[in-house]
């Protein structure tokens, strides 16, 4: 997982730029599950997409 391979090298960064990178590697996690989650929705109620 991204967030993770970033963790790994945060202590070597100054605290207020750890803070900000994490908080942009959730925005990013986030944003991709909501992606995921649309494509799903758009998936599922699109007949030609679900073969229907």
């Amino acid at each position: 997982m991204l967030a993770d391979y970033w963790k790994k090298d945060f202590s070597k960064l100054p605290n207020a730029l750890q803070a900000r990178v994490s908080t942009w590697v959730v925005d990013w996690g986030n944003l991709k599950e909501r992606q995921n989650y649309a494509l799903k929705i758009d998936y599922n109620n699109d007949p030609v997409l679900a073969g229907k």
